[in-house]
């Protein structure tokens, strides 16, 4: 998120406001991080998580991802990338 700040006033574009109805998801590292705690895993930022065999199998964590960010409720404990996520899909999905 730093990155991305930093690069749009490089670049002299206005950063995102909160009046813009964009979700930005970041993971702390990748992905796999966020598909494996979806999956039902204890995960951390740290380790790196095995890629899905196919990208199109990603479709169940989709669903369980909204509905644990729509109701509000991660199981604990969740990553902090995830958590921030979830905050950014209640600002523009309420």
């Amino acid at each position: 998120m730093t990155q991305l700040n930093e690069s749009c006033r490089l670049s002299r574009i206005a950063p995102r406001t909160d009046a813009d109805r964009v979700v930005l998801l970041v993971p702390e590292r990748n992905i796999e991080t966020w598909l494996a705690y979806l999956n039902g895993a204890a995960v951390d930022e740290t380790t790196s998580y095995p890629k899905l065999p196919e990208p199109s199998r990603c479709q169940e964590h989709v669903r369980v991802l909204a509905d644990m960010c729509g109701g509000g409720q991660l199981r604990q404990p969740a990553p902090q990338s995830l958590v921030a996520a979830c905050g950014e899909y209640g600002n523009v999905f309420r």
